[in-house]
């Protein structure tokens, strides 16, 4: 089965037309990465460049620690 990818349209095509000439990107990979709010040289830098400092404290969510303490239990108890 063949898959048919649709991206949908953004609504600032200069926009995108911008970040794929700054960042050396073609048209379409801009698009996506306007699309999904990353909209400056930066924020693609640090998506493409970004390392595990860069990523939000999982303990921030609610009920994190209840959530591994449930996981580790179920390892420990097989």
């Amino acid at each position: 089965m063949k898959n048919l990818w649709k991206v949908v349209k953004s609504t600032d095509r200069e926009l995108v037309r911008r970040i794929a000439s700054q960042a050396r990107l073609p048209e379409l990979v801009a698009h996506i990465l306007v699309n999904r709010g990353i909209d400056t040289p930066e924020a693609i830098d640090l998506f493409y460049n970004g390392n595990t400092h860069d990523l939000y404290d999982p303990f921030l969510m609610n009920d994190m620690e209840v959530a591994v303490n449930r996981v580790v239990t179920a390892l420990q108890k097989q």
